[in-house]
C-alpha cells in the first residue's frame, strides 16, 4: 500500500521515483526494494508510526506500508483514514514463518496450524 500526499501524481511513471520523496520502515524489504531498484529514499523511520509522522509532516511524499499496519498507526494519531490518498500496489498474502527449532519442539503443530488457517478461507 502506498500513501501519497501527492493528489494527481502517477505513481506508476518512471519518472515519480526520483521526483518523489519515498519511505518505507528502514532496512525491510519494503525499503531495500525501493533503495534497490533506484527510488528517491530519503529517510529511515524504525515503525510504522515515525513513517506515518514523515508523511504528515510533508518529509516524505509517498509511505510505502501494509494498508493494515498503517491504519492502525493513523487510529493513534487520530487521522481520518481518508487522510491520504491510497493507491494499492498489488495484492499480497500475509505470510508466517515458524524456525526449525520450534517445529521440532512441537511436533504436529503446522499440522494444526495449516488445517486451522483452512477454516479461515
Amino acid at each position: 500500500m502506498v500513501h501519497s500526499t501527492e493528489h494527481l501524481c502517477d505513481i506508476n511513471d518512471e519518472t515519480t521515483k526520483y521526483s518523489l520523496r519515498f519511505g518505507a520502515k528502514f532496512n525491510t524489504n519494503k525499503w531495500l526494494s525501493l533503495k534497490r531498484d533506484g527510488y528517491n529514499v530519503i529517510r529511515k523511520p524504525r515503525d510504522a508510526d515515525s513513517l506515518l509522522q514523515m508523511l504528515w509532516k510533508g518529509d516524505l511524499d509517498v509511505a510505502y506500508e501494509y494498508e493494515l499496519v498503517f491504519e492502525e498507526s493513523m487510529k493513534k494519531a487520530n487521522l481520518p483514514l481518508d487522510y491520504f490518498q491510497r493507491v494499492r500496489i498489488k495484492k499480497q498474502d500475509l505470510m508466517v514463518h515458524f524456525s526449525n527449532d520450534f517445529l521440532r519442539q512441537a511436533p504436529g503443530f503446522l499440522e494444526q496450524f495449516n488445517a486451522s488457517l483452512r477454516k479461515c478461507y
